[in-house]
């Protein structure tokens, strides 16, 4: 049985909630390149399950939102996501029909192209905080894809299928 759509509102904004505190979560230095970019991961979920709801507005507030709690210039982080929330949205008929580990390779690949985008505009407008390339975080996002697509899978349709 599916869940009616509008009984969970909720669940979009509860998830971006627990990406934002996952992925600002205090941690070590040794760390925080080995950490999933969870508000990427799942801004590239919603966008790929529900286009109507969720595209380059969102991602637009996403992405500004975090431009001001991780003090870059803004919109840095706003571009980079509404550029992967435009590739997906070209794409999320055909990402949906991949299995689940195809999926995880292009979760990988589009963090990649975020990574690259967002460490461009820093580097354009001369002042970058973060390493030029952080492959642990993307390959650990792409690895965490499958847990993360389950838990939002489960939640939003009450139990898990493919969609």
């Amino acid at each position: 049985m599916q869940l009616s759509p509008h009984r969970y509102w909720w669940l979009i904004p509860t998830s971006f909630v627990f990406a934002f505190l996952w992925q600002f979560w205090p941690l070590s230095f040794t760390f925080r390149p080995y950490m999933p970019d969870a508000i990427v991961t799942v801004t590239l979920y919603w966008v790929m399950q529900r286009p109507p709801r969720m595209g380059g507005g969102w991602a637009l507030v996403i992405g500004i939102l975090r431009d001001n709690l991780t003090g870059t210039a803004l919109g840095t982080h706003a571009f980079a996501l509404i550029f992967v929330a435009f590739l997906v949205q070209l794409l999320s008929e055909r990402l949906r029909s991949l299995a689940i580990w195809q999926q995880a390779m292009l979760v990988g690949l589009l963090c990649l192209i975020y990574q690259l985008v967002s460490n461009s505009i820093g580097l354009w407008m001369s002042h970058l905080d973060a390493p030029l390339f952080a492959l642990p975080s993307v390959l650990i996002t792409a690895l965490c894809w499958p847990v993360c697509f389950a838990i939002l899978n489960l939640l939003e349709h009450g139990y898990l299928h493919r969609s």
